[in-house]
């Protein structure tokens, strides 16, 4: 676990000695999205997630605490740049979720499509809203990289650093 899953967190597991592929979920205030029974290609969330950061100030989204999570949540997943979606691969496809960013912190907002091929029994809500500062997402993306670096240097097909 890298983070802490209470607030940010990423749990991976690369698979095999060939370090291709990665079981992966992203923690956020405790609850666990993705599934670890499906693999991804290794780093693809890294990817994902180093392009939320890089582009964070065209994330630029005021929500208004008027506004209720479904409003929010259908404004983001509707723009027509489609820039809020975050793709992080097949370990993730029962699961919308989308990052926006405003005064240093980046705000995600997810919702499980029902019905989902994996069952989640630990997840009890269907949806939710977490924020997330820029440093500790930052520094929990800047280990996590590390940490992939690391587990694929001695295969045929290695991480390298970006961050």
């Amino acid at each position: 676990m890298i983070g802490n899953s209470k607030n940010f967190a990423i749990e991976s597991q690369i698979v095999g000695s060939e370090g291709k592929l990665e079981r992966v979920r992203l923690w956020l205030k405790g609850k666990a999205l993705g599934s670890f029974e499906d693999e991804n290609l290794t780093g693809m969330e890294l990817g994902t997630l180093i392009n939320i950061y890089r582009n964070r100030d065209t994330l630029e989204y005021n929500d208004s605490s008027s506004l209720s999570f479904s409003a929010s949540f259908n404004s983001l997943l509707n723009d027509t740049d489609s820039k809020y979606i975050c793709n992080f691969g097949e370990a993730f496809d029962d699961f919308v979720i989308l990052a926006s960013y405003s005064n240093r912190r980046f705000t995600f907002y997810w919702k499980l499509v029902e019905p989902s091929y994996f069952k989640y029994p630990d997840l009890n809500e269907k949806k939710g809203k977490v924020i997330v500062d820029e440093a500790v997402f930052l520094s929990v993306l800047k280990e996590y990289e590390a940490f992939l670096v690391d587990a694929t240097k001695n295969t045929n097909t290695p991480i390298k650093p970006v961050l």
